[in-house]
């Protein structure tokens, strides 16, 4: 009882250390995390989503701008065929901004046609083009905060004039979802080499057919791999996300109209958990889908200010699906179906590895929200994790 008791004391005087008198956590944790918020979303926390303090001057990825990925009503073309200046543009109904990273340059073709001579020049680090925040947001009229969180870490908050969220408010409902991704981050860079336990046992690894993946083991870091749910049965949506967030994997969740609006409340939760939106619509000709998709982000935005770039058209020809992928959406093409039907979930566990292991690009799991699908997620998930798969957050502007 006494070492008990000493244990917490030591606990309770570390917490002490750590959070100031204002009860919030101190920032010097680490001082390259900042957060990013778009709206009503809080973006996960990782290296392609997290902004840049250069110079006393934060900047954020240009896909922040992307109004199918984050709803801030702009618009994002990447010129960066042309490799002498490299250019990125920012665009709205009225305006637009370019940069060039090859030579520092920042100007609108119009409505004015200068050169932008105040803007801090754009660059690029790991692959990913960062553009000044507030001088973008100013430039084209959106709200840009710079706010602390509970735990005292900064967030960079851009929001247009229809957010009715306040800063406050969005700061208070968002330190669940800045805890779960403060842990995931800091878990992605310490991560756990054994696999977490499973549900339920899938058959034993051994009893796998041979493939291309299970006799060249070196090649399953160079497998992609994407998760979708339909969310048809209404039955595990909520068991599903407690999966994911237990192992912090992003995923696709994919509603019908009518799925929205009879799971709202999980529509939110996904939203909140960092996972991606996506909308199934009829597939049998191109003016059905989109007014479809039309109606479905309307129903979202209501639902939870959101809006998706990212379709399901159901039953669709590839001539329909490259024409809707012409006018902008990511349409999921599902090439392995992990939908249970009346299987159990053991074995629907071994088809997806088995198949899994004869990929060597990439493999998109479709499955449903089903207790047999909850039941079998957490050992695809150990072992994508245990085997050092490829894993793909859906958050991308292509899979």
């Amino acid at each position: 009882m006494k070492r008990a008791m000493a244990v917490l004391l030591c606990a309770a005087l570390a917490l002490a250390l750590l959070l100031p008198a204002n009860g919030q956590a101190n920032a010097a944790w680490d001082d390259n995390i900042i957060f990013m918020a778009a709206n009503y979303t809080l973006m996960p926390l990782n290296e392609d989503t997290m902004p840049l303090m250069v110079g006393g001057t934060v900047y954020v990825p240009y896909t922040l701008f992307d109004s199918r990925v984050t709803g801030v009503d702009l618009g994002v073309y990447n010129g960066g065929q042309n490799k002498t200046y490299n250019t990125y543009t920012i665009y709205s109904a009225k305006q637009n901004l370019t940069f060039e990273l090859g030579n520092g340059l920042v100007y609108d073709y119009f409505p004015d046609g200068n050169i932008q001579k105040d803007f801090p020049r754009a660059f690029i680090r790991n692959g990913m083009v960062y553009l000044p925040a507030y001088k973008v947001c100013s430039y084209f009229g959106l709200q840009y905060s710079y706010l602390y969180t509970t735990y005292g870490y900064p967030l960079v908050r851009v929001k247009n004039q229809n957010e009715g969220l306040s800063d406050a408010a969005f700061i208070d409902s968002a330190s669940t979802a800045v805890l779960y991704n403060l842990n995931n981050y800091y878990h992605s860079l310490t991560p756990d080499a054994s696999p977490a336990p499973t549900d339920e046992a899938a058959p034993p690894v051994q009893s796998k057919p041979p493939g291309p993946a299970t006799e060249n083991p070196e090649n399953k870091a160079a497998v992609r791999v994407y998760l979708a749910f339909r969310c048809d049965t209404g039955e595990a949506g909520s068991i599903l996300l407690g999966s994911l967030k237990k192992q912090g994997t992003p995923a696709l969740f994919l509603f019908t109209a009518e799925q929205l609006a009879a799971q709202d409340t999980l529509v939110r939760q996904v939203i909140s958990e960092g996972h991606t939106i996506g909308l199934i619509v009829p597939g049998r000709s191109v003016e059905a889908a989109e007014d479809a998709l039309r109606a479905g982000n309307a129903l979202l935005a209501h639902i939870a200010r959101a809006s998706t770039h990212v379709a399901l058209p159901d039953g669709a020809s590839s001539a329909t699906v490259a024409q809707l992928e012409r006018d902008g959406w990511l349409c999921w093409r599902g090439d392995l179906d992990g939908v249970p039907a009346d299987r159990t979930s053991a074995w629907t566990s071994y088809e997806i590895l088995t198949a899994l292991d004869s990929r060597t690009s990439a493999t998109h799991i479709t499955m449903d929200d089903s207790n047999t699908s909850a039941r079998t997620l957490s050992s695809v998930l150990s072992t994508l994790r245990r085997d050092q798969y490829d894993y793909r957050p859906t958050l991308e502007t292509e899979f």
